[in-house]
């Protein structure tokens, strides 16, 4: 039997790898893409972000340093000369949670990737983008990973309101009921000096109701093998983090209120890289 799997060289950048360049390619629709591997010499600063869109709709949008952060977080070892953006199997490391995610794609679908590039670089770098696919399937659930600005006003509490709100409730992929506009969060990476998170959701305190400090929220994820960024100063929100991704992730559904509280050491605004899972499956 022929592998699911196929892992292959993508089509050349279009674009010069150049301080500030814009380098793009347009990728085959049909395949699910699980896996997207930048090899290159540029390094981790001069990636400002890799942006991945399909039919116009921005679903990715994430740094040089945040695929390192995102892939060290999950216990895959860093390759020198490699940035890698793992899109399978971001709900949990299952065969449930590869089989309903992935940057599923169609025949029809224009696939758009583009590096956006630092002034910082030199213009002797070099890139070749490879992909790791699986077979075409209709799209049930549409993966975003984007960058979510959160306004800090000033040094301690900071609320935001700002995360994208499911239009219906999460049923999950174990129902057979489709809730379409339904939206989860899988997690979120915030950078910044936050010391403190709360979240709160129509009066309910699923996370922090008295706000939990950085240092249980990084022994937390630590005890159940996850490995907290480094590279700067980082929160994660990880509802998921036991692997558990049918059961577990963080509805974003509210009658009137979903809340996240950043309690902050300074007043400079916070980045949430943050994964969220829509449910696009029709009723019949």
């Amino acid at each position: 039997m022929a592998s699911r799997l196929n892992f292959f060289q993508l089509p050349d950048l279009e674009g010069s790898i150049a301080a500030n360049g814009r380098p793009r390619v347009f990728l085959d629709g049909g395949p699910t893409y699980d896996e997207i591997v930048v090899e290159t010499d540029l390094t981790a600063s001069e990636i400002q972000a890799l942006v991945l869109e399909v039919n116009g709709e921005e679903r990715v949008r994430i740094s040089g340093q945040q695929m390192l952060d995102r892939e060290a977080y999950d216990g895959r070892s860093a390759t020198s000369g490699q940035f890698v953006l793992s899109l399978a199997d971001a709900m949990a490391r299952t065969s449930l949670g590869d089989g309903y995610t992935g940057l599923v794609t169609q025949p029809t679908d224009r696939v758009l990737l583009t590096l956006e590039l630092s002034s910082g670089v030199a213009g002797t770098e070099t890139v070749t983008l490879h992909g790791l696919t699986s077979p075409n399937r209709r799209e049930e659930f549409k993966l975003f990973i984007l960058p979510e600005a959160v306004p800090i006003s000033k040094t301690g509490d900071n609320d935001f309101i700002g995360f994208r709100r499911g239009r219906s409730p999460w049923t999950g992929p174990l129902s057979n009921t489709p809730s379409p506009g339904a939206l989860a969060i899988r997690r979120f990476f915030a950078y910044g000096a936050v010391s403190h998170l709360r979240i709160e959701q129509d009066d309910r305190y699923p996370f922090g109701k008295n706000k939990s400090s950085k240092t249980v929220i990084d022994a937390l994820l630590k005890r159940n093998g996850k490995t907290v960024p480094t590279s700067s100063t980082c929160v994660v929100y990880d509802p998921i983090h036991r692997g558990n991704g049918a059961l577990d992730v963080f509805d974003t559904f509210s009658m009137k209120s979903l809340r996240a509280t950043f309690t902050t050491t300074d007043s400079n605004d916070i980045t949430a890289l943050t994964e969220y899972v829509e449910d696009v499956r029709r009723v019949a």
